[in-house]
């Protein structure tokens, strides 16, 4: 066994093959109408995405991986109808066909969201490609949980070694440009203990940038909170002084909840906030958004599969 591969599933029994097909069943996708797709058929949309891909073309790879996707999932639909149609069959002979062809569906769009959470990163569509790395690695799941009796130990190490790290990698670039750092550290993490040996400096390299890039990010957000403190100090004096205590309560509480204690916009924000409530007679402030996160911009620099 290799040494960075993860075991199956602990605390669960064998399952049964007769259990594993009533598993599925009770994750079934809704219905939908007869089809006549072919994995050979989906998979030009993923040669064709990663020619687009290589020629710099982004958009049309784009398109391309999501046909793949969509159609993907509809073939998925179609074999779980077959399956429920021979549900009652006990010849495994009959079954196991039709759990092949789903597990090679499911591997497709593995690497379908795989490729496009790529190019989703590229285009900077941070929210697209964390939920494509969402898909993936719960594809993976699906394949390794549900499926495991199907999926040879070469596919499984290939699952883990390459389509795990690279959809987690990929997660941990759209967490960071999110704004998430810590989930993205965890994703890392798990690619450092996951890899295929030899790949960990890769991993090593990107979790030092992260870090190095979160510390910049605060630097950044300290410059930004300080300006934003001074201006919303000078706005509830202004509001104050116009005697729209309400306004001036909210600026003075929101920069009560963001300096320092002890400090002197703290201090000023304290007295703002007395002299507003004796007048208001108040003394729960109305709630205070804080303001947006800014995106980093970390591009993972890989290619499609």
């Amino acid at each position: 066994t290799h040494p960075h591969t993860p075991p199956a599933p602990q605390n669960m029994p064998n399952p049964s093959f007769a259990l594993v097909l009533n598993e599925l069943l009770a994750l079934q996708p809704p219905t939908s109408s007869p089809n006549t797709l072919s994995l050979t058929k989906l998979e030009q949309f993923k040669v064709r995405g990663n020619d687009h891909f290589s020629k710099g073309d982004l958009p049309a790879a784009f398109k391309d991986y999501s046909i793949g996707l969509n159609l993907a999932e509809t073939m998925v639909e179609s074999q779980f109808k077959a399956i429920m149609a021979n549900i009652d069959e006990t010849d495994e002979v009959v079954l196991k066909p039709l759990l092949i062809e789903l597990k090679d569906s499911k591997k497709l769009i593995v690497k379908l969201s795989n490729n496009r959470s790529l190019v989703a990163i590229k285009l900077g569509k941070f929210s697209v490609a964390r939920d494509d790395c969402n898909r993936a690695i719960q594809g993976i799941m699906f394949l390794q949980e549900k499926l495991r009796d199907q999926v040879t130990n070469g596919e499984f190490r290939d699952l883990v070694e390459s389509d795990f790290c690279k959809a987690s990698s990929r997660r941990a670039v759209a967490y960071e440009n999110l704004g998430q750092f810590k989930k993205a550290e965890h994703d890392l993490s798990q690619c450092l203990r996951h890899c295929e040996e030899g790949k960990e400096q890769q991993y090593h390299d990107m979790l030092a940038e992260l870090h190095v890039n979160e510390a910049k990010f605060e630097a950044e957000e300290k410059v930004k909170l300080a300006a934003q403190v001074k201006e919303y100090l000078e706005e509830a004096s202004n509001s104050e002084k116009k005697k729209n205590f309400v306004k001036a309560n909210e600026y003075y509480e929101w920069v009560f909840k963001r300096s320092e204690t002890g400090s002197k916009e703290h201090k000023v924000a304290v007295a703002g906030i007395n002299v507003c409530r004796m007048w208001l007679g108040e003394t729960n402030p109305p709630p205070t958004t804080p303001p947006p996160v800014p995106a980093s911009q970390n591009v993972i620099k890989t290619s499609p599969t």
